[in-house]
């Protein structure tokens, strides 16, 4: 095979399709070689602001009110919901500390997809402890995700917001 040497690739037709390879092919970027195209987006961070209350014996909602980024516009601080816009799997993450002094029984926290439990993760007798909830989920386009708090102390205690990151949540497509 010989080498074409270029500067521009366009359809032949306006708004056309270039096809480069066929199923299965491989395309190798050489050393040195950068890419331009952002193959994992959408994508998202946002975190709390500032400490947030839970009751106890409560599931609530944790409202990632600060977006650091949003490339596709897939997060929505005001619902603190994170809707892929596509079809396909996301590498989904959520750190949450609680913020005071208090011990408690149990704390989970859940991602809910479109209103339901998909994933649980919980900890047991300890103050100021961070849990992280992460994996690779399926969605379709218009799914929504939300992060959720159960707490048992006794009291309400506080989620750690502020301007050091540790409650946040983010996430990144999947490429298939």
């Amino acid at each position: 095979m010989g080498t074409i040497k270029t500067t521009n690739i366009e359809p032949i037709a306006d708004n056309g399709t270039v096809t480069l390879g066929s199923s299965g092919d491989t395309f190798a970027l050489a050393s040195g070689v950068t890419q331009t195209i952002a193959v994992n987006t959408p994508t998202f961070f946002a975190n709390l602001s500032s400490n947030q209350n839970i009751s106890n014996d409560t599931q609530t909602k944790i409202v990632f009110d600060s977006e650091q980024f949003d490339v596709g516009n897939v997060y929505n601080p005001s619902t603190a919901r994170y809707t892929p816009a596509y079809a396909g799997k996301s590498y989904i993450t959520t750190t949450i500390r609680s913020a005071t002094g208090t011990d408690f029984n149990t704390f989970q926290m859940k991602f809910k997809k479109n209103g339901s439990e998909l994933a649980i993760v919980a900890a047991r007798n300890e103050n100021n402890d961070s849990i992280v909830l992460s994996g690779v989920f399926t969605h379709d386009a218009d799914d929504y995700f939300e992060v959720f708090i159960y707490q048992e102390s006794g009291g309400t205690i506080a989620i750690n917001g502020g301007s050091v990151f540790v409650t946040f949540f983010s996430a990144y497509k999947i490429i298939e």
